[in-house]
């Protein structure tokens, strides 16, 4: 994982290598939705290619004046989309189980036992669903690892399903699911951390908070 904070008078998203090698290691189908402009503020940019947890992601955080006119417009562009919140009972949260407290104990049990998660003591370590979604289910990143909005002055996650401050609100651009196909060689579609009928898939879209100026655009692939 790799997390690259930059503060600038004005930068060009197009020039951030780490950025642009993230959307060329996962395809512009995926990655279309994330800006290549100019930026003014400070963005972060966060990105496991690795499939640690059998799962992939990259996210572009924009903050404060920069995140003001991308939130409008993605309001605007996105509107015949639907607007989730962390509770909605059609979200599933990717590995929610990991959080910044159980991390090291996550690990230690991998490091044990390769197949620690179809092991019977340790089944908790199953994303939850729903089971009253009247819809179809929707995916979103688990975001325990950013500091923006996920952590308190305390340094504390924040104590919502996505580890995001429950001002967050999703937009889910895309997604598709498959019980046995993953759209990366790097996952193992014999192994999931996430419940059916969500065992592998992707998705991709964009957070947002009006209140803390904050616009996140992410995609994730498990």
């Amino acid at each position: 994982m790799i997390l690259f904070l930059s503060s600038c008078f004005k930068r060009s998203l197009s020039d951030d290598k780490d950025l642009q090698f993230g959307r060329s290691y996962l395809g512009e189908k995926l990655t279309s939705h994330f800006p290549n402009n100019d930026v003014f503020e400070k963005y972060v940019v966060i990105k496991d290619t690795s499939a640690y947890y059998n799962t992939m992601d990259m996210s572009l955080t924009l903050f404060d004046s920069d995140a003001d006119k991308r939130i409008n417009k993605v309001l605007n562009e996105y509107k015949n989309k639907n607007i989730y919140i962390d509770n909605d009972s059609c979200i599933v949260v990717l590995n929610d189980f990991i959080n910044k407290n159980d991390l090291s104990n996550i690990s230690n049990s991998m490091e044990n036992n390769s197949d620690y998660i179809y092991s019977e003591p340790l089944k908790n370590y199953i994303s939850k669903i729903y089971k009253n979604c009247t819809d179809k289910y929707k995916v979103i990143p688990n975001f325990w690892q950013g500091y923006y909005g996920g952590f308190s002055s305390q340094d504390q996650i924040a104590d919502t399903r996505s580890h995001l401050d429950r001002n967050f609100k999703f937009i889910i651009i895309d997604s598709q699911f498959s019980d046995t196909a993953t759209w990366s060689p790097k996952l193992d579609p014999p192994k999931s951390y996430m419940p059916d009928p969500v065992r592998h898939g992707y998705s991709r879209g964009i957070a947002f908070n009006e209140r803390e100026r904050i616009i996140i655009y992410w995609v994730i692939l498990w």
